[in-house]
């Protein structure tokens, strides 16, 4: 059984990879569509990767668009952390919710097009200087 360690507000793997939630594959209101203060919680939130690596599955927090006792309990946590509603949460990618493990000290963005979200890596793109 692999071992994580919650600490900084983030899982990590025994490698120190780092979980991130996305949404993957969810049409309207992404995961992390969340205000800019609430992005390193929401993309990170210990209770839900804790939750997804221990065996739950989306369909454990949101049941035919409605929200379950789980996915309640979770969001009002949330809401809690992050001092905004829990309606502010409410089925925002729940149902496609994935973990992406993302290497120690790798620079990325949560990109997101109609709902769909995925990691950008910032050396799989050119920058430029000026």
């Amino acid at each position: 059984m692999d071992k994580y360690i919650v600490k900084y507000g983030k899982v990590y793997d025994d490698d120190g990879n780092v979980a991130v939630l996305i949404s993957p594959g969810h049409i309207g209101g992404p995961w992390n569509d969340v205000a800019k203060e609430y992005k390193n919680i929401v993309a990170f939130y210990p209770p839900l990767v804790l939750f997804l690596l221990g065996g739950g599955v989306p369909g454990d927090l949101v049941d035919d668009r409605n929200i379950t006792p789980k996915g309640e309990e979770i969001l009002l946590d949330l809401a809690q952390d992050t001092g905004k509603g829990k309606n502010a949460y409410r089925l925002r990618g729940l149902s496609t919710l994935e973990i992406e493990w993302v290497a120690p000290e790798k620079s990325f963005r949560i990109d997101e097009y109609d709902g769909y979200e995925t990691i950008v890596y910032l050396e799989n793109h050119h920058w430029y200087n000026t």
